[in-house]
């Protein structure tokens, strides 16, 4: 096994800022591209191959990723659903496009303020011909009651069982929890991480306030930190189900997984 991307804090916060651009990566040409002043030596070719099959079976499973979940989710649609999802992700979008063609729902997609990236997915599934309710975030406790189901995705999959997903997710995590409304989970494997937080700083990223806070309409006092995180940790008990390329499993089962992803020794 190749050494997980994941196993330094700079490459998952590479990994987790990039969900929806994992696909453009061209993986296999990266490895092609690679200095050949020692291409004589059969050591330097072995590893080469060996690399070059190593990406190009991550690359397929990246491509292959979204038609797979798409698959196993589709036991979860039914119709009259209403369904909430928060901001934008190209996977759950790839997800209800799929589930249209058998199912008949309505979507509520959360603004995921201040990015409101919400605003977007709200727009390509109207273009897709799924109704949709574009909803700001401090409506979703009340709004909760109405949902039957919430799906969201991840930026990463924890040893614990746990995600790391967009800051905001959280609140809809705990309004469904409060309302006993499941919480479904899709990503492909290639986000699982051996790493266990333990918090929510653990792998975090902090970001200006000014993304949430206008300096000009706030007067502070001195010594006044205002901590703004770009990432939720969610703890595995708010999760229902992961739903994955290679099939369905509870936030406690998908730990069995990392035993096709890693050597003991990783």
């Amino acid at each position: 096994n190749l050494d997980n991307p994941l196993m330094e804090m700079d490459s998952l916060n590479f990994l987790i800022g990039e969900e929806n651009k994992l696909d453009e990566i061209p993986l296999v040409k990266t490895a092609s591209s690679m200095n050949d002043t020692r291409a004589k030596d059969p050591a330097y070719r072995d590893f080469k191959s060996n690399l070059e099959e190593s990406l190009l079976e991550i690359q397929t499973d990246i491509e292959e990723a979204y038609g797979a979940i798409s698959f196993h989710c589709r036991e979860q649609f039914q119709d009259n659903d209403t369904v909430l999802t928060i901001g934008y992700s190209s996977t759950v979008l790839e997800l209800f496009k799929d589930a249209k063609e058998k199912s008949d729902f309505t979507v509520v997609v959360a603004e995921n303020s201040p990015e409101n990236s919400g605003k977007t997915m709200q727009k390509r599934l109207s273009s897709l011909g799924i109704k949709t309710i574009l909803l700001a975030d401090t409506s979703i406790f009340s709004y909760m009651s109405k949902i039957n189901k919430v799906i969201i995705s991840t930026r990463a999959i924890m040893a614990d069982g746990g995600l790391i997903t967009d800051a905001g997710v959280e609140l809809a995590v705990l309004a469904a929890d409060y309302h006993t409304v499941p919480v479904i989970v899709v990503s492909a494997l290639y986000k699982l991480t051996p790493l266990y937080p333990f918090d929510n700083t653990t792998y975090n990223k902090i970001v200006s306030p000014k993304t949430v806070l206008n300096s000009k309409e706030c007067k502070f006092g001195e010594k006044v930190d205002v901590i703004v995180a770009k990432y939720d940790y969610i703890e595995p008990e708010y999760i229902s189900l992961y739903i994955t390329n290679v099939g369905c499993h509870t936030p406690h089962y998908i730990y069995r997984e990392f035993a096709e992803y890693y050597s003991k020794e990783e």
